[in-house]
């Protein structure tokens, strides 16, 4: 059976940042991505991707890290199965 060439992924997460003692900030993420293997023979499948992320970040440390920051990926995938 052939498996299905795209992947779609998502992740979101929350944590907890230690700013000084004893204060702390909730951080949180936001993540989605897309892959495409383009390539699959036997075992071996090759791809091409991309990640893109939204981080919140709360008022209290924003002068540190900005107003929600963002970051993008763009990575090649080689997988043995």
């Amino acid at each position: 059976m052939r498996a299905h060439p795209h992947t779609w992924l998502g992740l979101a997460i929350a944590l907890a940042l230690v700013v000084s003692r004893p204060a702390m900030a909730q951080l949180g993420a936001v993540t989605a991505g897309y892959r495409f293997d383009f390539w699959r023979s036997g075992h071996v499948a090759l791809g091409v991707g991309a990640l893109g992320s939204i981080s919140i970040v709360p008022v209290s440390i924003r002068d540190v890290y900005g107003d929600n920051p963002t970051s993008g990926v763009l990575f090649g995938h080689v997988e043995l199965r």
